[in-house]
């Protein structure tokens, strides 16, 4: 059964199937604002609308007893009714739930209402509690590309025993596949780094190449090697910026400061303190590769219908 609104004019009449009441839910709705806010609608009413089969009968929508219906299940009242309110109403009457806002993103993709995606993408991006699972399968769902990168660094972000089954359901098997990959590669990594101390380079101005070589292994394995593998809560995945930051300010006992400062520009120049940033950086790309990069067809304007004579 489908649904539907509408009524030609000024008007038009619509119905919505309620698969619950086993009913039809009547709207009459301004053609007008329809036209203005819709891609789809203002298609819909560019095209002559569909009669009986005479050809002779009432146009859908001219009445009552003839409304244009609308494709169920993809429109449900309680969705449609989340529309309405944001078509005809200011935000200071917008109901304050999340139900809502994704009603209003669901249909508004849907029927191709850019303002409407608008609204809900700015809300949300506006929420300290906006969950980067939901904020990844939205932007999977509706082709948010802009949500992709931020959702995604913020999973890299978490430990792997944090993922739920339903977590990885609704992120994807190829980019659950991405974040667990490269949140591997990073723990080998740091795990080579912290093991491997790099070799000190000496600066032509040291008196004792011998002595700084041994305080540069102690103080690695002694200290640098247990901010790499078990960094401060908080710190995030990313450890290379930590490490570079802990040398810089520390005062290595026994290793005078031309080493340390020669040792630290050729790790810079080596890249050494990027590696872990470029394994997230790269899973990133993939995965915005594999869901798309262009602009949503959603966030396209309408253009505005010529005026009724």
């Amino acid at each position: 059964m489908s649904s539907g609104i509408f009524q030609m004019g000024p008007l038009f009449c619509q119905s919505v199937w309620d698969s619950e009441k086993d009913t039809e839910i009547l709207y009459r709705l301004h053609i007008s604002i329809l036209r203005s806010r819709s891609t789809v609608f203002n298609d819909v009413f560019s095209l002559p609308l569909a009669t009986d089969q005479s050809g002779s009968g009432p146009v859908d929508g001219t009445d009552d007893e003839h409304p244009f219906e609308l494709p169920y299940p993809n429109i449900t009242p309680s969705k449609f009714d989340h529309l309405v309110t944001y078509l005809y109403h200011g935000p200071s009457d917008y109901p304050e739930s999340d139900q809502f806002l994704f009603d209003v993103l669901d249909l508004s993709s849907y029927l191709l209402i850019s303002d409407g995606v608008k609204h809900v993408v700015n809300t949300l991006d506006n929420c300290h509690r906006f969950d980067p699972v939901l904020r990844f399968k939205l932007a999977r769902t509706y082709n948010i590309v802009g949500w992709i990168e931020p959702a995604i660094r913020q999973l890299l972000e978490w430990e792997s025993t944090a993922f739920g089954l339903d977590d990885m359901h609704a992120i994807g098997a190829t980019a659950f596949y991405h974040i667990m990959s490269a949140k591997a590669k990073v723990e080998r990594l740091k795990i080579g780094m912290a093991f491997r101390s790099p070799l000190l380079v000496h600066d032509p101005s040291c008196q004792l190449p011998i002595s700084c070589d041994n305080a540069w292994e102690h103080e690695w394995w002694n200290g640098l090697a247990k901010h790499i593998l078990y960094p401060d809560p908080g710190r995030g995945t990313v450890v290379g910026p930590i490490v570079r930051t802990q040398l810089t300010v520390t005062n290595i006992l026994g290793v005078c400061d031309g080493c340390k400062h020669a040792t630290i520009q050729s790790m810079d120049e080596r890249g050494v303190f990027e590696k872990d940033q470029q394994i997230l950086d790269e899973t990133i790309e993939e995965i915005k590769r594999s869901h798309g990069g262009s602009t949503p067809s959603h966030f396209r304007c309408v253009t505005p219908p010529p005026k009724d004579d």
